[in-house]
Formats: C-alpha cells, structure tokens, sequence
C-alpha cells in the first residue's frame, strides 16, 4: 500500500480529545449513571447492556413523593438550543424540534396511542374522544370531544380540521409536509390541490364532533399522524398565501386548546404560560410554564444552582461532568431521534415531480460511499463525545419501534485499510505529490461538498465535525465545507432549494410514531434529501404501506420493513452513525413526570406538580 500522510488525521484527533476534555470534566457521576436492567422492558433487548442500565423513565409521583404538592406554582423550562428558536408556532408550517417542544404547552394533544403507538380507541387526548375504522380499512370516524374551546373563546369542531387539510393540501400555503402520513391518500385531495375540485372528497363533515377521513386504498390508519386543526374563526378569510407569515402563527397571538395559554414571547429567546382554566381536563395543577433558551454550554451549570426544572436535551459529552449533582434526576429511554450520513446521488425533477439519479454525481459510486463509511469509527465516537451515552447505529428504523427495528443489521466495521483498499480497486488513484485522490480516470481532485449543521456552542458537534474532517482527509478526500445554523437547517434542503450545491450532510432525523419510512425515503418527499429513487426502493416502501401490510401488520409489515432495512444497508445511500436517548434532566421538585422518548409528560402537562417553590439547588 502506498504510503499516506496522518498529519491532518491526528491533527483532527488532537482537536477532537481536546473538545472532548473541556466538554466533559472528570468528577464522577453518581447515582445517576445506572442501575439494573428492567427485564420487563422489552427494549432493552434491543439496546447494548451498557445503554440498557440506564433507562430511567419516570419521576415519582405525588402519592411517592416524600413532600406534599404544593398549589400551583411556575415550572421552569430549559429550551436547550445555541441559536434562538424560530418560533413557528403551527405544526403545519414548523420544521424544528425547538417548535415542537414549544407547542406541547398550549396546542394540546390530538390523540392518544398505546404502547406500540398505535392511535388508541379509548383515547385520552384532548381532541379525540374514540374513533372507527370500517371494515374495508379505508375509512376512519373521528368523534370530536364536546365541551373543547380554542383559547380565545369559540369551540373546537370539525370545520378547524378540515381547514387544516385544506392548507395543507394548497400548494400555495409554503408548507412541506403535505404527502407526510398519508395525506396524499385521502380521496380527492389531489383534485384539490391540482385545483380541479372545490372541496376534499375523502373528508366529510358528518356534523360539529363528528368527522370521516376516507382513503384511496387500505393505509395504516392507526399509525397516522392526523394534521393539526387550524381555528377557522381566524384563518378561513385570510388569503391563503398570508397564513405562514401571520401573526397567528408566529406570535403571541397564537392559540391552542391544550393546558397552557401563550402569554409573552421574547422572539427566539423566551416565551411564557399561563394555566388554561377551561382546559377540558380540567385546570391544571401549575400556574404556569417560564421557557427560557439556554446554550448547550451553560445547561449543566444551570441544573446544578436550580434554576431549571426540566431541560429539553443535555449533551451526553456533559453527563460525566454533571451526573453527580444530587437535586436532578436523568430521564433515559432511546429516543426517536437517530444521526445520519447522507450522500446526495441525485436531484428533484420539478416537472416529473419526484427524485431522479444522477449518475455523474460524485456520490453515485457506492465504492465512495462505503469506504467513507468505513472509515468512520462510531464507537469512537460515541465514547469520545458522548460519554458513552450515543450507541452505534446500524438502520433508519431505531429500537423505539420494537417490533420493526431489524436487529440482525450490522454495520460495516470500522478499517481504514479497507477504506483505502476499497478506493484503490474503484480506481481513485493516489497522488503521492499532494496526498489527494484523484477521480476515476481524471487527474480532477477527489472533491466533495460537505454541510453540516450545529447549534452554536455545541463542543460535541463541532468535535465531531472535526472528526469526520480529519478522517475523509486521510482517505485523500478535499471536503468543501459549509456550516448552516440549526435553526434554518430543516428548510434549506428541501424540493424548492433543491439548488443548494452539497454532496455529504451530516445531520439528524426524529421518526415519529409510525415506522413507515416512507416520507424520508420516497422519491416525491423534501425530506429523501439523497434525491435517491430505485425501482427496489419504490416496491419495499409500498409493501410496507400496503394493503396486506395493514391488514398483518405483524407479520406481512415487520417482514418488508425489516427488508428495508436490509436494503437501505446495501445501496449505503443514508448511513445510521449513532441512535440517541430522550435524555430529559428533571429537577427533584417535579412529580408526575414520565417520558415515552420526548420531554413532554407522557400523561399530560396538566397533572405535573412541584413540592418545593423554587426548584432545588445542589447539595441544598
């Protein structure tokens, strides 16, 4: 083999350990680090035993509590972000995860699902009281509950759903996210959003509380996630092109029905609540919620002199240094959020409407794409930045789904050598002058493009930014680079800046309830961002969301998403590096708190409570 430089290689580690050092400290963890592996758990099969032991998913609650509940009282929450929050307070327009946490306070719950998130007839959500599915498995009857008012005044009805549908589906609203769910496959809807009909066939308004969704064909209805209603009373006579900017979306005048009202926004930095005395549950027990935007950097110290309840993340590369403080509990369980390599192999065709390979992109040879893979150490990773608290990971269906999570998908192990070798058999000569590949019979530098995005201040991030610099490097591979803010990064890659010129992202998925992969990886969504498309692909992704597939869903279904899987790690289009935990850093004041994979309650903010009047402070 030919003798290559690791100048650059180890330079990039030196940086890598250094971030590493200063992120992390070295004054032990406490009783926070772990415990024994509940059994009863099924997911913790599907995780390392190391991940396993830490999975701690509940506060105690009031009756376990050794201090009464006091009345009312403010929680206070930690968006923890290093830029400011958009602020795009409807989640038909909102693309970050920033929004959503900030949503949870005041929209309110649609509907509830059970333990395999499935839509649950004895629903406890705030929208739905039950619902049918016919027979034929095309038709869902959603029966509103009564007595349900938009923080303003008027009630919530079936006529703010269907006008949520009718943005949704209007090409001129700025919105992405139709074709997400199944939306395209309500009857009629295309009709509509071409223009050729008037009104959605497949929604019908039975009467005040009682709605029908009717698809082309069998979906998975109760893996579905139902669009957001949209206050009619506001929104019906707005000009349809004005909804996205308005201020009913974008500021502190927008409302919901769920238990908080919005009170004050500080644009990108704050936003407070008040307790919605009319919430349909009933009032809830806090008076109201302060949302503060506090640096990736500056949480753990804010944690420890209790000035924080609850935070919305924490980086993992923090915990060795703040684990011990003794006034905060660690909420763990594996997240729905997983981290991704992309290689983009081709474009958006706006006149086909869909994803087209471009066999002259640079990452159209999958010889390329695996030696990249390779060459990245995940483990390393993982144990570096992340104190062990990220694990490697091998698909895009992560272990929250358990029964659809394939465990038997292996990613390939880490070799430079066979990095290298690989390069060397697909003909990327090595310039020994100028320690480059060169292309293919070219003399053209191996040259690539590379984004990424990060919230400023996050060490973790730019550590392993750096990582990846320094190891591509060594393959004799030039990286472009081109750095975004997170907060702008979900709307930079989408259909409509399909000219943004990129080769390799690292970034960051969140999947949701429904396993199907369907909106990251069909050839007409925004979000398949590697614009790849097969005829493969294309078949796996409608078995999965076929009719057999809904009516056997564990059987037919778990079978072709497990083939997905397999398929999706053989073409190496979109690597999985490493899956996450919900990692949710609870004050000891709050009771009633328990998470699925986000930092919401999974019961409901309404019946969270605190003991103390402040939130405790180490060592108090």
């Amino acid at each position: 083999m030919k003798k290559r430089s690791t100048f650059l290689a180890s330079l990039g580690m030196v940086l890598v350990l250094s971030l590493f050092l200063v992120a992390c400290g070295d004054n032990g963890t406490g009783g926070n680090r772990g415990g024994e592996i509940d059994h009863d758990d099924p997911i913790t099969a599907l995780v390392p035993p190391h991940i396993a032991e830490l999975i701690n998913r509940a506060m105690p609650t009031a009756e376990q509590s050794e201090h009464d509940v006091i009345d009312g009282g403010t929680l206070r929450f930690a968006l923890v972000a290093g830029t400011p929050f958009s602020g795009v307070l409807h989640p038909i327009w909102s693309m970050s995860a920033d929004d959503s946490h900030l949503q949870t306070f005041f929209l309110g719950s649609m509907i509830s699902v059970d333990d395999n998130f499935l839509l649950d007839p004895e629903s406890t959500g705030d929208l739905v009281r039950t619902f049918e599915i016919s027979e034929d498995g095309k038709m869902i009857t959603f029966f509103l509950r009564d007595g349900l008012y938009w923080h303003d005044g008027p009630q919530v009805t079936t006529r703010d759903w269907l006008l949520a549908y009718e943005v949704l589906a209007n090409p001129d609203s700025g919105t992405t996210r139709f074709g997400q769910q199944n939306s395209d496959r309500i009857v009629g809807i295309q009709d509509f959003r071409a223009g050729d009909a008037d009104y959605i066939a497949g929604i019908r308004i039975i009467d005040d509380l009682t709605i029908e969704f009717e698809f082309d064909g069998v979906v998975p209805i109760r893996n579905t996630v139902f669009t957001f209603p949209l206050p009619y009373h506001i929104f019906a006579d707005m000009p349809i092109e004005d909804m996205q900017d308005s201020r009913y979306v974008n500021t502190d005048a927008a409302i919901g029905f769920g238990p908080f009202k919005i009170d004050v926004i500080v644009p990108g930095e704050s936003m407070t609540f008040t307790r919605n005395e009319n919430y349909v549950f009933g009032a809830p027990i806090l008076d109201g919620v302060e949302v503060r935007r506090i640096s990736p950097d500056l949480i753990g110290p804010e944690l420890e002199a209790g000035t924080v309840d609850v935070a919305t993340a924490f980086q993992e590369a923090s915990y060795n240094y703040f684990g011990h403080i003794d006034n905060v509990t660690f909420l763990k369980a594996p997240g729905w959020a997983w981290n991704t390599i992309t290689f983009r192999v081709g474009y958006f065709d706006d006149a086909a409407g869909t994803a087209a390979i471009d066999p002259d992109a640079p990452m159209s040879d999958i010889n390329l794409r695996l030696a990249m893979w390779k060459a990245i150490d995940m483990d390393l990773v993982s144990d570096s930045f992340f104190d062990g608290l990220r694990w490697s990971g091998s698909s895009p269906i992560p272990p929250i789904h358990q029964n659809f999570h394939n465990p038997n998908i292996e990613r390939p192990p880490y070799s430079m050598d066979d990095a290298h070798a690989l390069l060397d058999e697909a003909g990327y000569e090595w310039d020994a002058a100028e320690e480059w590949r060169t292309f293919p019979g070219t003399n053209d530098r191996l040259e690539l493009t590379f984004t990424f995005a990060a919230s400023a201040g996050n060490a973790s991030a730019e550590g392993v930014l750096q990582y990846h610099i320094a190891q591509w490097r060594e393959l004799g591979i030039y990286l472009n680079l081109r750095e975004y803010e997170f907060a702008s990064w979900g709307q930079l890659f989408t259909t409509e800046h399909d000219d943004i010129d990129w080769d390799v992202q690292i970034n960051a998925w969140s999947s949701g309830t429904n396993p199907s992969p369907a909106g990251f990886f069909r050839p007409n969504q925004g979000f398949n961002r590697s614009r790849y498309t097969s005829a493969r692909m294309t078949e796996l992704l409608d078995r999965i969301d076929s009719e057999e597939a809904i009516l056997d869903p564990e059987g037919y279904r778990i079978d072709a998403v497990w083939e997905f899987q397999e398929y999706v790690r053989e073409q190496a289009i979109v690597i999985p590096t490493q899956y996450r935990f919900a990692f949710i850093p609870i004050n000891n004041r709050v009771v009633d708190f328990e998470i699925v994979a986000s930092p919401s309650p999974s019961r409901g903010w309404h019946l969270v409570g605190l003991t103390h009047e402040e939130p405790l402070r180490h060592g108090q």
